[in-house]
C-alpha cells in the first residue's frame, strides 16, 4: 500500500487547522482513505480524477466517457497522430497528418516509412485528403505485405473518379462497360408461334453484351436450322436474367433460306426477359436454314 498526500489547502487567511482539500496519489483506488468533501485523488491503476463527495470516492470522468473540448488541442511532432483505440478489438483507428495531408487509417499504423497492420486477419484501409484539397484517395493496405495499393481517386476539382477495377451497379454482380460473351446454350433460342416447329442453333458467331447503368447493349449473330411445321417468331433470352423496362421494337437483318435476306423486326415487351424476332410479315420461318444478325439497345430496371 502506498498513499501520498499532497498540498493541504487551507481557508483564506488561515495557515493551520483542518485543510479544505487534499490531493491523494495511490497505487490502487481501493487504498483511498475516507476523505473530506472536496478531496481529490488519482489511482495509478485507473488514471482518472476522483472526487470525495462526503460519503465515497467517485470518478469525475470515466476512461470510456466522452467529454467536450472547448479550446483547440494541438498534437505536434514529426508525424502527428491521434489514436482512437477500442479496447474490445485489436484494430485501432488513427488520424495522421503526413506531409500536410490528412490520413484516416483503420487497422494500420505508419512509422514514417511503412504501414503496419494491427490485426493480421484483415487488410488495412487509409483515406487520404490531399494537401491541396483537390483529391480524395482510398488505399487498401495488404495484410501480408503492408503495401498500400490505391483503389480509388476522386478528383475534387474536376469531379472525375479513377479506379483500377470495374464499376458495378448496386445490387448487381455484372460490371458496367465490359463486353461479356454469353456461353452457347441450346435453350437461349427457340421457335415460337405455337405450331410445334423447332429452331436449332448450329453456329453462334457472336452473342455478347455490355451494361451501362440501366442500359443493355446486346450483339448477336447466330445461324440455325428450322424443322417443320413453319412458325412465325424466334425467341431468345436476355442475359443475366435482365428484364426490359420499356417495350422496344427495332429492325434487324434476317436471312431465311426460303425467303432470302429480309429486314426483320425485334421486339421486347416491357418487363419481359426474352425477345421476339419476326420476318415482318414476309412469311413464316420455313427454312431449312436461318441466320439472325443485329445489335439492340434495351432499357433495363
Amino acid at each position: 500500500m502506498a498513499i501520498v498526500q499532497y498540498s493541504n489547502v487551507y481557508r483564506s487567511g488561515a495557515d493551520s487547522g483542518a485543510p479544505v482539500t487534499s490531493l491523494y496519489v495511490c497505487d490502487s483506488t481501493t487504498e483511498l482513505p475516507a476523505g473530506i468533501l472536496g478531496d481529490l485523488a488519482i489511482g495509478k491503476n485507473f488514471p482518472v480524477l476522483y472526487f470525495y463527495n462526503g460519503n465515497s470516492w467517485a470518478a469525475l470522468v470515466q476512461q470510456d466517457q466522452l467529454f467536450p473540448l472547448h479550446n483547440p488541442v494541438t498534437i505536434s511532432g514529426h508525424i502527428p497522430v491521434l489514436n482512437l483505440d477500442d479496447d474490445a478489438i485489436i484494430a485501432t483507428t488513427r488520424v495522421y497528418n503526413i506531409s500536410g495531408s490528412l490520413h484516416l487509417a483503420s487497422n494500420c499504423s505508419f512509422d514514417g516509412s511503412n504501414w503496419h497492420i494491427d490485426d493480421s486477419a484483415f487488410n488495412g484501409q487509409v483515406i487520404v485528403q490531399s494537401v491541396g484539397n483537390d483529391h480524395l484517395i482510398f488505399y487498401r493496405v495488404d495484410k501480408s505485405s503492408g503495401i498500400a495499393n490505391q483503389v480509388f481517386d476522386f478528383d475534387l476539382v474536376n469531379g472525375n473518379i479513377a479506379i483500377p477495377g470495374q464499376i458495378y451497379q448496386l445490387g448487381r454482380s455484372t460490371p458496367n462497360n465490359v463486353w461479356i460473351d454469353i456461353p452457347f446454350s441450346s435453350g437461349n433460342f427457340w421457335a415460337g408461334g405455337g405450331t410445334g416447329g423447332t429452331f436449332t442453333v448450329t453456329s453462334q458467331t457472336a452473342f455478347c453484351y455490355t451494361l451501362d447503368g440501366n442500359t443493355l447493349y446486346l450483339n448477336f449473330w447466330v445461324d440455325g436450322t428450322v424443322a417443320a411445321p413453319a412458325f412465325s417468331v424466334i425467341h431468345f433470352l436476355l442475359p443475366a436474367s435482365l428484364r426490359s423496362s420499356r417495350t422496344i421494337s427495332v429492325p434487324i437483318t434476317v436471312y431465311e433460306s426460303s425467303l432470302g435476306i429480309l429486314i426483320g423486326r425485334l421486339t421486347i415487351a416491357s418487363n419481359d426477359t426474352f425477345a421476339y424476332i419476326y420476318t415482318q410479315g414476309q412469311g413464316n420461318y420455313a427454312g431449312p436454314t436461318v441466320s439472325l444478325q443485329g445489335q439492340v439497345v434495351v432499357p433495363i430496371g
